[in-house]
């Protein structure tokens, strides 16, 4: 977490019944250096159903 801050990175991890969704709030350029990171290397498991959505909003 402590990398996030520095980053300004925040978000939820949401779980429900083995479903797992993750929305983060920050930079486009730090949101996409920290979806990089998420790397099976790094422990995440990840499923042949596993999607992955970067969607870029602005207010």
């Amino acid at each position: 977490m402590e990398w996030n801050a520095e980053h300004g990175i925040s978000g939820i991890l949401l779980y429900d019944s083995g479903n797992i969704m993750q929305v983060l709030e920050g930079s486009t350029e730090e949101v996409q250096a920290i979806s990089n990171r998420l790397r099976p290397t790094n422990g995440i498991n990840k499923s042949p159903g596993l999607q992955t959505t970067l969607l870029k909003c602005e207010f």
